[in-house]
């Protein structure tokens, strides 16, 4: 790790992290706060969280920080590629009668 790194890193210990970021999730706030206010990079946090989590806590989810993009219609996206498989079948099926 380079010196900047070393020098820009702040070292919050599992106890602080865990309190703070149960308090901000219940209060609704996103997980980008809760790293500001921790001094922390919001991945690195979300790193630990993670881990925290696969051992057995049990910490709250934060909030969304909206956006989330367009949700997926599944159906439709299902009816696309049977379409498609269907147009390829049709189109394998002709080939082999005008072959023969």
């Amino acid at each position: 790790m380079s010196e900047a790194a070393k020098k820009n890193r702040t070292a919050v210990p599992a106890t602080t992290l865990v309190k703070t970021a149960t308090e901000f999730a219940l209060a609704g706030k996103t997980r980008a706060e809760c790293a500001d206010f921790l001094g922390m990079d919001v991945q690195g946090m979300g790193v630990r969280l993670s881990t925290y989590r696969k051992a057995g806590l049990v910490i709250p989810k934060f909030a969304s920080a909206g956006g989330g993009g367009k949700k997926l219609d599944l159906a439709a996206l299902q009816a696309l590629v049977d379409s498609v498989q269907a147009d390829e079948s049709d189109e394998s099926d002709e080939s082999d009668t005008a072959a023969e």
